[in-house]
């Protein structure tokens, strides 16, 4: 896993749609907008999930029990790194910066990377994290492939972790590769990741 970058989440991305605005403001709006033809109300995944954001943040910055709290937070994360357009909605913010056109699928086409047994990352991740190098935005690379933890999504989706007084514990499934050790127990995963879905520790 990558360092994290001393930018906050809402710098980077402020800067990847800033400049995307300045390169194309047409092809800024379509990428923002997602346009994707007609379409009648209640059929968009993204609109029910910010609504969903909203709602779960809410609860989490609400007194409750920590425990709690963090259980919530790991459904929001689990939530957000299932969004098709957490990742194609940034992706074609650099596709714009390179000089190239919105694309319905920013991702088609490109080489299948191939993954390091245990790497937390999955194809699409690298290939936005590859879009961010190349378009000379390194910090929005870093960002995601810290943020991003296939192991952790898969372990709470599943159902197959339990809460530890310091650590999140996958029962069974995959194990995680933290700087060349394998393990099963992650700890320090509330500071960082809270932080960036809610916006504070709990």
């Amino acid at each position: 896993m990558t360092a994290i970058s001393s930018a906050s989440p809402d710098e980077v991305l402020h800067q990847l749609f800033d400049a995307a605005k300045a390169k194309d403001e047409f092809e800024f709006c379509c990428a923002l907008i997602r346009v994707r033809g007609m379409e009648d109300v209640g059929w968009d995944p993204t609109t029910e999930s910010f609504q969903l954001i909203q709602q779960i943040v809410g609860l989490v910055q609400a007194p409750l029990d920590r425990q709690c709290a963090f259980r919530l937070t790991l459904f929001l994360y689990a939530h957000v790194t299932e969004m098709a357009h957490f990742y194609r909605v940034p992706a074609n913010m650099l596709r714009i910066i390179m000089g190239e056109r919105y694309s319905l699928e920013p991702f088609h086409g490109l080489p299948k990377p191939k993954l390091p047994q245990d790497d937390p990352l999955d194809a699409e991740v690298l290939h936005l994290i590859a879009l961010a190098k190349q378009a000379g935005m390194p910090d929005l690379a870093t960002l995601y492939s810290d943020f991003y933890v296939r192991q952790v999504r898969n372990a709470f989706s599943h159902s197959d972790y339990a809460l530890g007084p310091k650590s999140f514990n996958m029962r069974r499934g995959e194990p995680l590769n933290l700087d060349g050790m394998l393990t099963s127990a992650i700890s320090g995963l509330r500071s960082s990741r809270q932080r960036t879905i809610t916006g504070g520790d709990i």
